[in-house]
């Protein structure tokens, strides 16, 4: 091939999100001009979302995420949204799990085909997409799927990356309201992240157990002596704050717990900058 004619080749154009949004924006207040732009988006969308293109597909599903924010029905293409999320690039994922996370719910069929794709991108080498997932899929979960994630979810309470321990945590809890049995399977490594290195780590996992607490406070009789101990040598206001929380709901089925607080908030009470721990205090 030579230079000349590389200007026969015709690249695919894709429409910015920028353009659909300024455009609609432009539309409207003119109700029958939006209608026609909207239908002709739509129809474009539909081929483009088949395109041979990766990032046309992309691209498409981009457009998708804003249309159905505005109110409009996306479902059509669910499974299109399961195709970009297929592609092994971290910004077509990230696209496809933002609209999976906007328009999918825990009763979409394409969920259920989705299971093995989100095991492969939770268990990958490349942590955004590990990340990714865990930022995204808990406003579909389905009691199947939580049941089918759960050991990964429990696996990368122990990640080497400290952002991917936090998220996990927070996703622990939702998967345990969807499947119970996954926090008895999960209860040692959410205990041994209270010891993490990283004190967001630590503040999450915290969160998540008072959350859980408060469902059935008897499952964490047990951390008592541990999360006494971090009351007693912790400098951060923020876990502070969740110790002494997750401790008043303790108080309420270990009738020997009250007594022994006395003094570790009372030395809180004087030493703790923070109003919200001193509230937290006065209410326990």
């Amino acid at each position: 091939m030579d230079f000349f004619s590389l200007k026969t080749i015709r690249l695919p154009t894709i429409r910015l999100l920028s353009d659909t949004v300024m455009k609609y924006l432009d539309l409207k207040r003119d109700p029958a001009q939006l209608s026609n732009f909207i239908s002709d988006l739509l129809s474009n969308l539909q081929n483009e979302l088949h395109d041979n293109n990766p990032e046309v597909r992309a691209s498409a599903v981009q457009q998708l995420v804003f249309l159905n924010s505005v109110g409009y029905d996306t479902t059509w293409a669910d499974f299109s949204v399961l195709d970009v999320m297929s592609i092994d690039n971290f910004s077509c994922k990230r696209i496809a799990y933002t609209a999976a996370s906007q328009s999918w719910n825990p009763h979409s069929d394409v969920v259920l085909m989705a299971t093995n794709r989100i095991q492969k991108d939770l268990n990958s080498n490349n942590p955004l997409f590990t990340t990714v997932v865990l930022s995204s899929i808990t406003p579909f979960l389905s009691p199947q799927l939580s049941q089918d994630i759960a050991s990964d979810i429990i696996l990368q309470l122990n990640s080497s990356q400290a952002k991917i321990r936090q998220r996990a945590a927070v996703t622990f809890y939702h998967i345990c309201l969807k499947y119970p049995d996954t926090l008895r399977a999960g209860f040692a490594s959410l205990k041994s992240r209270l010891n993490d290195e990283d004190n967001s780590v630590v503040f999450s996992v915290l969160t998540v157990m008072v959350e859980l607490c408060q469902i059935n406070p008897r499952n964490f009789i047990g951390f008592i002596p541990k999360i006494f101990k971090m009351l007693n040598n912790c400098s951060s206001d923020w876990i502070n704050l969740r110790l002494i929380t997750l401790l008043r709901i303790l108080s309420t089925v270990e009738p020997r717990l009250p007594k022994k607080l006395i003094q570790p908030l009372t030395i809180v009470l004087e030493t703790t900058p923070s109003v919200f721990v001193m509230y937290e205090c006065v209410r326990t």
